[in-house]
């Protein structure tokens, strides 16, 4: 019986369509080349996960700057009492980042329990930028995220004394963020 891609001759007649054998074969090698691929794109979720919530951090600790150049008041980002991160007004740490309403406000989801976030910011886990000029004074420090599947890889955003904000990276080449 000649045979030829999707085509074959039963008792002279021409039948179209693929083997049993055909297809199972090709599933079979589907199978294995998704299962070959599986840990590599889990790895990039994972970092983009990572990467996603240092830009976002970062994006945060940026706009606290700008607010206090702009409206002329202190503006504090850091870890509320309950552990969250947002800005505030005064000097006072709030116990929980409430709406835009009032004196602070929550502005980075912590949704994912794989992100974790730290601070070397200290005594109060949080960075302070002045009034009129967004200095960030002897309160210099950085933020440091990182996830629980990736143990060799961080970001960190860093606050200068000069209110200079930047982004790096520590144990991963990439074209999207600095090396540390």
């Amino acid at each position: 019986m000649p045979h030829f891609s999707g085509v074959f001759l039963l008792h002279g007649h021409v039948m179209r369509g693929f083997s049993l054998v055909e297809i199972m074969l090709v599933t079979l090698l589907i199978t294995v080349l998704g299962a070959m691929g599986w840990p590599a794109l889990q790895r990039n979720l994972w970092q983009q996960q990572l990467y996603s919530s240092g830009e976002q951090l970062y994006a945060a600790i940026r706009n606290a700057r700008l607010r206090a150049i702009t409206s002329g008041t202190d503006q504090w980002f850091g870890f509320t009492v309950s552990g969250e991160l947002c800005f505030w007004q005064t000097e006072q740490r709030p116990q929980v980042c409430v709406h835009e309403t009032s004196t602070s406000e929550r502005v980075v989801p912590t949704d994912s329990s794989a992100i974790m976030i730290s601070t070397n910011l200290a005594p109060i886990p949080a960075a302070r930028f002045s009034a009129f000029n967004g200095m960030a004074g002897f309160n210099a420090g950085r933020f440091q995220i990182s996830h629980k599947e990736l143990p060799n890889q961080s970001i960190h955003v860093v606050i200068s004394t000069l209110g200079r904000i930047r982004i790096c990276i520590t144990g991963a080449n990439n074209s999207r963020f600095a090396k540390c």
